[in-house]
């Protein structure tokens, strides 16, 4: 059965990530070997299978023995309100109840990325888990480390985009932090120079909001009057020099040029 089920999530896994089912059967021994994991299946008291995972002569625990489906109710529950269109990061699939909990508890405009860290833990849980039935037509991005991790940092810039940044939540399964530490920090510092980045962009653009309004004001009247780029066709002659002229620092130190130019150029004001 778990070979079956293997086959049917690698097959589905292909069809929503191109690529994906070559790699894992291609490069997984080597990923497997050099990750140096032992990933078991126990069953709860509750009857369900959870992962344990044996590293470093450590025994740690992917999902509670008890009730594998309560703690990860809980983790949803404390990320309050989840608005349409945020985006949600989860590290570790070590227990897919959290996962299927977000699917359960959101809008179907949330966009999910799933990191896991632990390529042995991936594995696993193809051979015990329906991704298709979790995941369904929901938009959830699965990096695996040691397989599409390359595209970790592309994948998060295209997710955290503009205002959906304020809205985002994150968590982290129990455990993985031990298992991998590094692995977790540098996740959450590729999330961190996103979030810099447009906090810095965001303070720009507050911090100069008033001084855009003022030159817009003052220019209101050119612009009312100016032309537009498309009735420019055609209309400057290929012996004349063009200057492009927008509104930055160096017009400060240019506009006496600028004035020199005048009768021997072409010039173009731009907003």
């Amino acid at each position: 059965m778990s070979k079956k089920m293997r086959d049917k999530n690698l097959e589905w896994l292909e069809k929503k990530f191109p690529g994906m089912k070559t790699l894992v059967e291609k490069e997984g021994n080597g990923i497997l070997e050099k990750e140096g994991c032992q990933v078991e299946e126990e069953h709860s008291v509750e009857g369900e299978v959870i992962l344990k995972v044996k590293k470093d002569g450590r025994t740690l625990f992917l999902a509670g023995k008890r009730s594998p489906k309560a703690p990860a109710v809980n983790q949803v529950s404390s990320l309050g309100r989840i608005v349409p269109n945020a985006p949600i990061l989860i590290v570790g699939m070590g227990n897919l109840h959290y996962l299927e909990e977000v699917l359960n508890a959101t809008d179907q405009s949330v966009v999910v990325v799933l990191y896991e860290p632990l390529f042995s833990v991936f594995v696993k849980q193809l051979e015990f888990v329906d991704f298709e039935k979790i995941v369904g037509s929901r938009l959830v991005a699965l990096i695996v480390e040691g397989i599409n991790d390359d595209g970790l940092r592309s994948m998060l810039q295209t997710v955290l985009v503009g205002n959906r940044i304020p809205l985002m939540k994150s968590f982290t399964l129990p455990n993985y932090e031990a298992l991998c530490p590094d692995k977790v920090l540098e996740f959450y510092k590729e999330v961190g120079k996103i979030t810099k980045k447009y906090l810095t962009n965001l303070n720009t653009r507050l911090r100069f909001l008033s001084v855009a309004a003022d030159n817009f004001y003052h220019n209101v009247t050119y612009i009312r009057t100016g032309y537009r780029a498309g009735q420019l066709a055609g209309k400057i002659p290929n012996d004349v020099p063009a200057i492009v002229v927008s509104a930055g620092p160096s017009l400060n130190k240019n506009i006496r040029e600028l004035r020199r130019a005048k009768n021997h150029a072409f010039l173009i004001a731009a907003d």
